[in-house]
């Protein structure tokens, strides 16, 4: 008999497999894992410029290109990488023409990446320009080429055209830069014939500066056009170590220039070229101030801001340094900040428990993290060693919570949860479990295999199980015989009379002299025989007796001296 089946269509089954391809590309999504600079110094002072990229990707996707654009530049150049097969977490060695603002993304057959801005200099990640429009301008730290100068924000040039801050190379440059003279930037005309611009720093013999941009300044609003209020300049000064509730700590005195009737409203900067934070200014009017206490937080900041009509200033920065000398902070109990140097304030004599210890600050060391300042108040555990000297992890500054608790997974009472030790570890549990054992403890519950038992026959203390007679002797141990040590048959060994003793098969005649010595006799029987008729050296009158006679000549020689031969 014929199976019946269905017959399904090719058409459908390379539809199937196309869409299933598909759903298996679109499961393929990028994303950028880490930008590094690797940079190698070909020469005294030159280095080829590069980065290495780490994409992320899901399992089986590859990558397909490394893109990147430089602010200044406004080409856009990817990078064909399939043949290599790189995965998520491989590394691709990218070659860069220079220092700058970069703009990096990858992609995979399916999708792209978000764009990651870096800055990479390779010459000093700090400052190193000698251009006073680039972002890491610093004169005295300077090399001798302007090839790690690195550009950001954008300006508007006389004609209105927008160009990223680099095009302020060309002001002072010896070619006056005006509309159809032929100048780019990034492909697009530069035109600086304008009292803005400072009619393009004298190249055109017109000495009018009014925003000082030949000096190095920006004009109002990066001289674009700007609605309402016009953010002019940002000055920044840094005010000298001082004490605050948060510590000893310094802070920027911010002063803003803003035209006439408008007022700053948002200040945003970022450090290091961290994430950017943003401050909403209350009352700070076109002409105010604003302090900003660094508390430890040092480096290169990089500021903008914006007024209220919603102008924004352009970027403006300042390195900040640290002036009281104690860059790392530590927290207390109740997280302020304090030199690391407070740490000696730890066991001083005095119960630093919140209540006003220096200079009429709050300090707190009445906790777990800091051994409850050392046993200066009630405390006593001391998990981090502060007492003898230690700090604790990350200075104190604990997000989670400190539990005491038994961290050793070998004791009977370990605490998964446990951040430290408290001295609390139990092994009571381990130990014999078996109770016929000598050892055996009742309150374990894990083998040790170290149970001692007795000797056959005997209890744990050495005593007999079975002893009849009391003897001291284990009834299966007692030996059975004569113990009668004048008796025949004494057995030395036996532990149990057993009334077989006999005197009569050892007895006879036990010196050796007598004419009936027996040397198998045990005990005398007073038997002995003895014969003189041979000799008889007693007999001194030789009358074949020994009598009183005998006895008075020997008497008789009493007191002489005898002399050999």
């Amino acid at each position: 008999m014929r199976e019946m089946g269905f017959n399904v269509p090719r058409t459908v089954i390379l539809l199937l497999l196309v869409l299933q391809g598909l759903n298996l590309m679109a499961q393929c999504p990028a994303s950028i894992f880490s930008i590094t600079e690797s940079c190698e110094e070909q020469e005294p002072g030159i280095f080829n410029i590069a980065v290495d990229i780490v994409a992320d990707l899901n399992e089986g996707c590859t990558l397909n290109e490394v893109c990147y654009s430089r602010q200044g530049d406004g080409e856009q150049l990817c990078i064909d990488v399939v043949d290599l097969g790189l995965g998520s977490g491989d590394v691709y060695h990218l070659e860069l023409p220079g220092p700058g603002m970069y703009y990096f993304w990858v992609s995979t057959d399916t999708e792209s990446s978000e764009l990651i801005e870096q800055i990479v200099n390779c010459y000093d990640n700090d400052f190193s320009c000698q251009n006073p429009f680039a972002v890491n301008y610093n004169l005295s730290l300077a090399p001798e080429n302007d090839l790690a100068c690195v550009y950001d924000t954008y300006v508007c040039d006389c004609s209105g055209n927008i160009h990223s801050q680099g095009v302020m190379i060309y002001l002072g440059d010896g070619e006056y830069e005006v509309p159809g003279a032929g100048k780019e930037w990034n492909g697009v005309p530069v035109d600086f014939t304008c009292n803005v611009w400072g009619f393009d720093c004298g190249d055109g013999n017109i000495n009018f500066d009014p925003y000082g941009v030949c000096d190095g300044n920006l004009p109002p609003n990066n001289g674009c056009s700007s609605p309402g209020c016009t953010p002019l300049t940002l000055s920044i000064q840094q005010n000298p170590c001082e004490t605050t509730p948060d510590g000893l700590t310094s802070s920027l005195l911010l002063q803003f220039g803003i035209s006439s009737g408008c007022e700053a409203d948002v200040l945003c900067f970022s450090i290091n070229q961290g994430d950017e934070q943003c401050i909403t200014l209350d009352n700070v009017g076109n002409q105010g101030n604003y302090l900003l206490p660094l508390v430890g937080q040092f480096g290169s900041y990089k500021f903008h801001f914006e007024t209220t009509a919603g102008a924004v200033s352009p970027f403006f920065y300042f390195n900040a340094e640290d002036l009281c000398g104690q860059e790392e902070k530590l927290c207390d109990c109740a997280g302020n900040n304090w030199p690391v140097a407070f740490a000696d304030r730890i066991g001083d004599g005095f119960f630093n428990d919140g209540t006003p210890t220096f200079e009429g600050y709050q300090i707190d060391f009445n906790c777990l993290v800091w051994g409850f300042d050392c046993a200066d108040g009630d405390g006593g555990l001391d998990p981090y060693q502060v007492c003898s000297g230690n700090i604790p992890p990350e200075n104190g500054c604990i997000d989670e919570p400190v539990v005491p608790g038994c961290i050793d997974p070998e004791a009977c009472n370990y605490q998964a949860g446990a951040t430290f030790d408290d001295n609390s570890c139990d092994y009571s549990c381990f130990g014999c479990t078996d109770p016929l054992a000598c050892n055996y403890d009742t309150q374990a519950f894990i083998e040790t295999d170290e149970c001692t038992y007795p000797e056959p026959g005997y209890d744990c203390l050495g005593n007999c199980i079975d002893d009849s007679d009391g003897d001291g002797i284990c009834d299966e141990n007692e030996v059975m015989g004569c113990t009668y040590e004048f008796a025949c048959n004494y057995n030395p060994e036996a532990t149990q009379e057993d009334g077989s003793c006999e005197r009569s098969s050892c007895v006879g005649c036990t010196n050796f002299a007598a004419a009936n010595y027996d040397p198998d006799a045990l005990m005398d029987d007073v038997s002995c025989v003895f014969d003189f008729s041979a000799y008889c050296p007693a007999d001194l009158d030789s009358n074949e007796q020994v009598s009183i006679s005998d006895l008075l000549i020997l008497i008789g020689f009493m007191g002489l001296q005898c002399e050999g031969e």
